[in-house]
């Protein structure tokens, strides 16, 4: 999540498709923060699979 909120000035960043891999795995990835739209058109700010309802 610190990535997203360091790069946040970029415009071409979306929170919502930034990903990570282990290095020797670099097909594998995993989604860093939810990509579930709140009104307003907003992206939900929590970490991805996190529990409990957007917000």
């Amino acid at each position: 999540m610190a990535i997203t909120r360091a790069l946040d000035f970029l415009a071409d960043v979306d929170r919502a498709e930034t990903t990570v891999s282990e290095e020797d795995a670099q097909c594998v990835r995993h989604r860093v923060c939810c990509d579930c739209l709140l009104d307003g058109r907003r992206r939900c700010p929590r970490p991805a699979e996190h529990d409990g309802p957007c917000g």
